[in-house]
């Protein structure tokens, strides 16, 4: 768990904000369109 926040914060610090807020969108809406099957 250490390590992922770790991780986590070196790629905020590398990305930035905007890039790491832009990130978390891409991921949460690739995780939206995985499990919403539309029928």
């Amino acid at each position: 768990m250490k390590t992922l926040v770790a991780n986590v914060a070196f790629m905020y610090r590398v990305i930035g904000p905007a890039g790491f807020i832009d990130l978390l969108y891409n991921s949460f809406v690739a995780f939206l369109q995985s499990s919403v099957v539309f029928t």
